[in-house]
């Protein structure tokens, strides 16, 4: 079979994820709880209808994701004083240790799957995987 570059993409997202996974494990965290984590920490106030859109989810799937999240004690969900239709979302202290966290796995994969090449290279392909994300944007 051709090799792709779809098929380099699926196998090293499959690495990523077990790798996450198995880190996270403790933390009864899954790399899909883990995404609406960091938008909330970076966005912290934002509404639910905000995180689908960004995240691409679908309302239910975010409803079920926020409620175990609510559940794990990693964020905590606020009625909006200026409007009480609107529920804004943080990140509780837990939520915010696991975010931090978050930094820590995605830079060690880094360097476990830069490890055999040297620096020249591996700035490179991040600037190559930059304009290849930045053309798929257009």
């Amino acid at each position: 079979m051709e090799r792709t570059f779809a098929g380099y993409i699926t196998e090293l997202r499959r690495d990523f994820t077990a790798y996450c996974e198995k880190e996270l494990e403790q933390d009864n965290i899954t790399l899909g709880l883990l995404y609406p984590i960091i938008y909330i920490a970076k966005h912290q106030g934002c509404t639910q209808k905000q995180l689908a859109e960004s995240l691409l989810m679908d309302n239910g799937y975010v409803t079920r994701t926020l409620k175990k999240l609510e559940t794990l004690e990693m964020i905590k969900r606020i009625t909006n004083n200026d409007d009480k239709r609107i529920i804004n979302l943080f990140l509780t202290d837990n939520g915010k240790r696991i975010f931090q966290k978050s930094h820590m796995l995605f830079k060690k994969w880094d360097e476990i799957v830069f490890s055999s090449i040297n620096t020249e290279e591996k700035e490179q392909i991040m600037n190559l995987m930059q304009r290849i994300k930045e053309s798929r944007r257009k």
